[in-house]
Order: C-alpha cells, then sequence, then structure tokens
C-alpha cells in the first residue's frame, strides 16, 4: 500500500472525482461507493501499471487478470450499451473469472461472480447501468437498516415489500 500512497501523493484529480482517502487502508474505515470506484479504477491501475507492467511471469498474469475486471466495470459504467458492448463485458468478465481461479487456487466463485454472469443480458434488455442501477436499493437497504424492528424480524418486511411493489416501475416477470 506504500506504492499506492506515493503514488496518491503526486495524483491531481479533477474535481468531479471523489478522492480515495489519503493512506488508503491505514485506518480501518468503510469506504463509500465513490472512494472505491477511485480505488478500484484510478489508483490501483496506476500503482499496479508503474511496478507490474514491465514484469513477466505471475506479476503480469495478475495485472492483466485485474485490468480484464477493470475492463468490465468500465463497459458496464458506460453511458451507453449495444449488444457489442455487452459481448465485450462477458468476454473480458469471463476472463477476468477464469484467471482469477487459475492465478489464486484458493479463491472461490462468489454468488456477485454468478450474479455478473447475468449482466450480458441486462446491459442487452435494460440498457445503460444508470438508467437502473441499484442507487435506490442501496437507499432502501439504508432505510430498511435504520427502522427500529426491537429484534422482531419479519414482522415489518410484508409492509415495506408492499410499499416497494406499488412503486416498481418495471415487472418482475420481466427479469426471466
Amino acid at each position: 500500500l506504500e506504492e499506492v500512497w506515493r503514488d496518491q501523493e503526486q495524483l491531481v484529480l479533477l474535481s468531479s472525482i471523489f478522492p480515495a482517502p489519503s493512506l488508503l487502508g491505514f485506518e480501518k474505515r468503510k469506504l463509500s461507493a465513490d472512494q472505491w470506484r477511485s480505488v478500484g479504477m484510478i489508483h490501483l491501475i496506476i500503482t499496479l501499471v508503474r511496478i507490474w507492467g514491465h514484469s513477466q511471469g505471475r506479476q503480469r498474469q495478475m495485472l492483466n487478470n485485474y485490468m480484464h475486471l477493470v475492463t468490465a466495470i468500465y463497459i458496464a459504467s458506460l453511458r451507453s450499451t449495444s449488444e457489442e458492448l455487452a459481448r465485450q463485458y462477458m468476454y473480458h468478465f469471463k476472463s477476468y473469472l477464469s484467471g482469477l481461479l487459475e492465478l489464486y487456487k484458493e479463491a472461490k466463485v462468489q454468488p456477485v461472480h454468478h450474479a455478473c454472469l447475468h449482466f450480458e443480458r441486462l446491459l442487452v434488455r435494460l440498457g445503460p447501468v444508470h438508467s437502473w442501477r441499484t442507487w435506490a436499493f442501496e437507499r432502501f437497504n439504508y432505510m430498511l437498516q435504520r427502522t427500529k424492528t426491537n429484534m422482531c424480524f419479519g414482522e415489518h418486511l410484508s409492509q415495506w415489500i408492499s410499499l416497494s411493489q406499488s412503486n416498481c416501475v418495471v415487472p418482475f416477470e420481466s427479469f426471466r
């Protein structure tokens, strides 16, 4: 992480980019989604390319694998999409996932990896992510986490579900 810190000190970001915290990883703190985006899509790329970019062997494979992930995320975050972009997303994500399992023998496929394998279809059917991203769901989770339940789980859930379904724009059946 010291290499990342060194690069962070020298980097000047646009004012529209939410910066990652200085001395990333030094203090145990929760990062926002924007901070994670800055870490993964800016800071780690700069540092990893600088220190592993001329390497051969495992370090180069790890860098290439990470860049497949970054490319998949970049494509998924674009403000426009097409079937070709969706295919490119799937190519890069599958390359990342196979590289992950090859490079890190102890790694296991997680539910989020499985969900990302369905993303190509979502890009084609629903269009650019910014129009259907999970901000509303994250806000909903925030509200649920702040609801006092007195440890009586499930009693208020049916009320929340009926409220959310009444405001739903896309019927569930369209995702099948």
